[in-house]
């Protein structure tokens, strides 16, 4: 659930963000009790609060634009390992293909080096090995 306060810490005032994961049986009924048990926690803080929209699910099936999100993160995450640390390292041309049509590296501001560094700092250190 780090994802969703990460997410929503960052929205514009006004701005809400509606979660969309994708239908897995196994998971489903705890990730909505979780959901439902941040909202309620995060009533003491109006604006995140403000921000949290609504969980759904989806088969991943039909829903392309899950699909795209789990190969982004996918892609990502593997990246990350690989560079551990480094922004310079270079990107493997799966990834590449995955982020080729943004619009502006603030697209993808989660997976900087500065915000890299502090996700580390403020959960220990994660294992990019």
């Amino acid at each position: 659930m780090t994802c969703v306060v990460r997410v929503t810490s960052h929205c514009h005032p006004g701005v809400k963000v509606n979660f969309v994961f994708d239908s897995n049986p196994q998971t489903m009924g705890w990730a909505t009790v979780c959901y439902s048990e941040m909202k309620r926690l995060a009533a003491n803080d109006r604006s995140l609060s403000a921000s949290m929209g609504e969980l759904t699910f989806t088969s991943s099936a039909v829903a392309l634009p899950l699909q795209a999100a789990d190969l982004i993160a996918y892609a990502a995450h593997q990246w990350a390992k690989k560079a551990n640390g480094n922004e310079n390292h270079p990107v493997d041309s799966t990834y590449m293909r995955a982020l080729k049509n943004f619009k502006s590296k603030e697209d993808f501001w989660l997976y900087d080096a500065r915000r890299l560094k502090n996700l580390r700092k403020v959960f220990g250190v994660l294992d990019l090995a």
